[in-house]
């Protein structure tokens, strides 16, 4: 079989070669997707610190790359960011689907529940908008 750089797995998501491991790359993979996932909820590094016992600092550096974290610490930071270890070292950046309610939902938490009323009010009309104007333009 020849040598492949980026095997593929069964659902077709590259993999890293573990083979020969860019220890860099893997380090700026991984903190890479803890960013994406923290993003993507809505939550800062210090919620995150508070979510997985982590240092926030710890957890900067790790983002940044400059430390790669222990498969203790990759579980903690994993369960903390509600996804599976093994969604921290996809190398496609975005193979991750993200759901909008779930972004939405991460947001509002700790609003007011008049912010939170007034925010779905307005997320309501926004996508009725939208839906509108793709209707007159027949992109439905």
């Amino acid at each position: 079989m020849p040598y492949s750089k980026w095997p593929m797995s069964k659902q077709g998501v590259k993999l890293l070669d573990m083979r020969k491991p860019d220890i860099t790359q893997l380090q700026l993979t991984i903190g890479a997707r803890i960013k994406e996932r923290r993003k993507v909820l809505g939550i800062t590094q210090e919620r995150l610190s508070e979510l997985s016992g982590l240092s926030t600092n710890f957890i900067a550096t790790i983002e940044i790359g400059q430390k790669t974290p222990s498969l203790e610490t990759l579980v903690k930071l994993s369960r903390a960011l509600g996804v599976e270890p093994c969604d921290l070292l996809r190398t496609e950046p975005g193979a991750e689907e993200v759901r909008i309610s779930e972004y939405v939902e991460n947001s509002l938490q700790g609003l007011p529940p008049m912010d939170v009323k007034f925010t779905q009010a307005l997320l309501r009309f926004v996508v009725d908008y939208f839906k509108q104007k793709a209707e007159e333009h027949g992109d439905s």
